[in-house]
């Protein structure tokens, strides 16, 4: 009996513990996702943080709110900063504009990734575009959230963290 629960408990383990995801798996969960609002926190490379909100309506749409009012709302590949200070200014999503489709594509524009038992990265970058820089996005294994994306663009190095 107590060598059946151990059998058991190392079956339990080894099933229960996440693996790193595939790119199929990243895509088929992120173009599923609908409805998702959480927080997120951006750190500088001056360490200056700032915190907002965030609504992933579906995986081509997504909106991020700053305490100062500026409203970020990425759709169809492109983004929308509108600040009610200013006229909205509409940005490339850069390597993002792949993830944040309404099916989400990523072949091509993997220039590594990398995991562990919690987390997998992977960094994408246009390999027609690369002046756009790189961004490194990471995903929960467990549950395929989007965690963290870091933005080293022109050389910056931003980082947004998010929280559900």
């Amino acid at each position: 009996m107590r060598l059946l629960t151990i059998v058991l408990a190392v079956v339990t383990l080894f099933t229960t513990s996440a693996t790193a995801l595939t790119i199929e798996e990243i895509e088929r969960h992120w173009g599923a996702t609908q409805n998702v609002r959480g927080t997120f926190t951006e750190t500088y490379a001056d360490g200056t943080q700032v915190t907002g909100s965030f609504l992933v309506e579906n995986a081509g749409r997504m909106q991020m709110r700053y305490p100062n009012e500026v409203v970020l709302t990425i759709a169809n590949g492109r983004m929308l900063v509108d600040d009610p200070r200013s006229e909205p200014v509409r940005m490339s999503l850069g390597p993002l504009r792949q993830l944040f489709s309404t099916q989400p594509n990523l072949d091509g524009i993997i220039a590594g990734s990398g995991s562990d038992e919690r987390v997998t990265t992977i960094a994408l970058q246009d390999p027609l575009n690369r002046i756009e820089g790189t961004v490194l996005v990471t995903f929960d294994n467990a549950t395929g959230k989007l965690l963290q994306w870091r933005n080293q663009t022109n050389g910056d190095n931003i980082v947004t963290q998010f929280t559900y």
